[in-house]
């Protein structure tokens, strides 16, 4: 009788914990348990806006990266402020038309999940990057497994999320810097340990033609196998789409990330190097 009693604690116990992970979910993320949200009136820019802006857009519409999407939203303040630069930050994705986009000369995606834009919106992107924009998509902007707008992951990414590690889901690992010449990795080292929420996906955007920057040594870390990557593991990677440049980074689940001196400074690099092309 003991033993039984013993079993059905155990079971409760496990029921608890599965109960209480549910109820943070839904607490923590209610996004993901909600219909997606579309803006469709854009937000009023003064009139003296400048030109050649940075917009900094954080919508979510799946899991949201709370202190990430934070500390990256203040980390791009304090780069602005340090060398001058205008932005402007905002979760309306209406801002995403054709005559606002012309106030700004790189965009940053900051942890965005799901679909965010409407089908309008969506060409406006399209558009503005075609005919020179420059995107800088992190972390999140390329975590989502099922787009309706496929051009997204597609074209615009050049690779498809299939997921990360669980358990355990932040792993240290090592990060091979492919290409120290370019102005965004130029101050990292060859071999680059650190510990994150590693990304995999289904194809290798190398084989699109991306410039891949950095890769994960998969030899490092412990994925399922379904996750492995053949040993082709981009992690940061950008290429030309149209006469635009997209830029996309796999690191930062954390806000902890954001405190980190070799990634504030890549994200620095990066920014300063798109504005600038």
């Amino acid at each position: 009788m003991k033993r039984v009693f013993k079993y059905l604690g155990l079971a409760l116990l496990i029921y608890l914990a599965y109960a209480g992970i549910q109820a943070y979910r839904v607490l923590d993320q209610a996004e993901v348990f909600k219909e997606a949200v579309y803006e469709t009136e854009a937000p009023t820019l003064a009139e003296d806006f400048p030109d050649n802006a940075v917009l900094v857009f954080s919508k979510t519409n799946e899991f949201r990266h709370h202190q990430a999407i934070a500390a990256a939203n203040q980390l791009f303040r304090d780069i602005a402020q340090k060398h001058n630069l205008p932005i402007y930050f905002t979760e309306n994705g209406a801002i995403h038309n054709t005559e606002q986009l012309k106030k700004f000369s790189t965009i940053i995606w900051n942890n965005n999940t799901g679909d965010v834009l409407t089908p309008e919106q969506r060409q406006a992107l399209a558009d503005y990057i075609k005919q020179g924009g420059h995107w800088l998509g992190i972390h999140g902007a390329g975590g989502s497994r099922d787009y309706d707008w496929q051009w997204y992951p597609q074209q615009l990414l050049k690779a498809t999320f299939i997921g990360h590690p669980l358990f355990p889901q932040f792993q240290q690992a090592t990060i091979d810097v492919e290409d120290r010449t370019h102005p965004a990795t130029q101050h990292l080292p060859a071999r680059w340990q650190r510990t994150e929420e590693w990304y995999s996906f289904e194809q290798s955007p190398r084989v699109k033609g991306v410039q891949v920057l950095a890769s994960l040594d998969e030899s490092t870390y412990n994925p399922k196998l379904d996750l492995l990557m053949d040993d082709d593991h981009p992690l940061i990677w950008t290429h030309k789409l149209g006469q635009g440049i997209v830029f996309y980074t796999a690191l930062g689940h954390n806000g902890s990330a954001y405190q980190e001196p070799e990634y504030q400074q890549l994200l620095e690099n990066t920014l300063l190097w798109l504005m600038n092309e």
